[in-house]
């Protein structure tokens, strides 16, 4: 249990917030339109950053530094399901009021996924 609560328990409340941020009807700030635009796409970047690192730490075995397999999958494994779950939360969009399920906020997502995956792999090779 407390193996859980350490590793898994912030994945899943990150994930809850995401879900419920996606939830929320035509989510927009009071700013004008380029910014509130360049506000939610720099929030779907930290998101999905931040969502890569938890899922990272959850699967990351620091008794296997010195045969970084493990931790090599881990590496991928937290890329492959935080992607999937952006494409879930899309799709959970299309259900929601005044908001839509993007491809290209799915590719919006990969970027945050991709700058956790690149900072990662450089702590790694040092």
């Amino acid at each position: 249990m407390k193996f859980f609560l350490k590793k898994w328990l912030p994945v899943i409340l990150w994930m809850t917030l995401i879900f419920f941020l996606s939830a929320q009807p035509g989510l927009k700030s009071n700013l004008p339109f380029i910014w509130d635009f360049i506000l939610r796409k720099f929030v779907h970047i930290f998101e999905y950053f931040i969502l890569y690192l938890l899922f990272f730490y959850a699967l990351y075995s620091p008794c296997c530094v010195k045969s970084n397999n493990k931790n090599i999958k881990a590496l991928y494994l937290s890329a492959l399901f935080s992607f999937v779950y952006a494409i879930s939360d899309e799709y959970h969009q299309r259900f929601v009021f005044q908001r839509c399920g993007c491809k290209t906020d799915v590719f919006i997502d990969s970027i945050g996924i991709l700058i956790g995956y690149w900072i990662i792999k450089r702590k790694m090779i040092k």
